[in-house]
């Protein structure tokens, strides 16, 4: 796909979203709408102050598109919180794929809240991976391929650090994450966990809350695959901190694998995914933060093994 509403300005890219969706529910009546500048990977377009209009930024998006839409509707009656329902949704349209969904309210999940409200959102987002972890496949190919896709993704975003990330580290941090790499890479790569749905992307602006910061909804699973529930735990780490991931821990199933040595990796990998989004995009503010966060996660590392 040629997605071409990249060179467009946002006034022609506003009017250009409006017409893709009137043309796909013409009884959809637009009396306002917004941009949200929220995430990477999609235009997030709010119409009408409760819809939520997502379109996507390049065919790999398409896809995580499509993978939501299969994914979400299987877990609406099994959580407790609210979660997109997507109403409207196109796939076919070159440059306008989209989803839309009535909008979440809510405000985002504050970990230094008291202690009630942050045990219980640690409850809930402990359910919900363990819920998660019981749509597992039952078929040892299928959960094979799984794992065999996101050990090649994480692959190519290993060989990316090394090729493009590294050169900009201090030398000491460099030395420090080429160690880590060369003791743990080979054994992460090979291990054989066992695939389930993710969200992948749990931080405070996805977890919603009510008045008192107690969990009621998640959104934004755009990053959501069938890949090691590890790396949900690491995520939750990297944005809350061990005391958060202990309560979470305590909360989920016994039956939800919880590996420390591949929470503790994944935790000096998911900085360079802010690293490398600031090289690409010469964003010299997220290449500092992913930075701070990287030397932030290096000196807890040993602690955390």
């Amino acid at each position: 796909m040629d997605f071409t509403i990249h060179r467009k300005s946002p006034i022609v890219q506003k009017e250009l979203f409006k017409k893709a969706i009137n043309e796909h529910y013409p009884n959809l009546i637009i009396e306002s709408s917004s941009f949200i500048p929220e995430g990477e990977d999609f235009y997030v377009f709010q119409v009408n102050d409760d819809l939520i209009f997502r379109f996507a930024k390049s065919e790999r998006e398409v896809e995580k598109l499509k993978f939501e839409n299969d994914l979400l509707p299987k877990l609406i009656s099994t959580l407790t919180i609210s979660i997109p329902s997507f109403t409207y949704k196109n796939f076919t349209d070159k440059n306008f794929s989209f989803v839309g969904y009535k909008k979440i309210m809510g405000i985002p999940f504050n970990v230094l809240g008291d202690r009630e409200s942050v045990e219980y959102s640690a409850k809930t987002i402990g359910s919900v991976i363990a819920k998660l972890n019981e749509f597992r496949s039952q078929d040892k190919e299928e959960l094979e391929r799984q794992r065999k896709s996101w050990v090649k993704y994480f692959t190519g975003f290993i060989e990316k650090i090394k090729e493009v990330a590294l050169q900009n580290l201090a030398p000491k941090s460099r030395n420090v994450v080429l160690d880590i790499l060369l003791k743990n890479e080979a054994t992460f790569l090979s291990y054989k966990f066992t695939p389930c749905p993710i969200h992948s992307d749990f931080k405070s602006s996805h977890i919603l809350c009510d008045n008192h910061n107690k969990m009621i909804g998640l959104i934004d699973w755009g990053d959501s695959n069938y890949a090691d529930v590890a790396f949900d735990f690491a995520r939750i780490l990297n944005e809350f901190g061990f005391d958060f991931l202990h309560k979470v821990k305590e909360s989920v199933s016994s039956k939800v694998d919880f590996e420390i040595d591949r929470i503790a990796f994944y935790t000096i990998m998911i900085p360079f995914f802010t690293i490398l989004q600031g090289l690409v995009s010469n964003d010299e503010t997220k290449l500092q933060t992913g930075k701070e966060k990287l030397e932030f996660n290096l000196e807890n590392y040993s602690n955390l093994l």
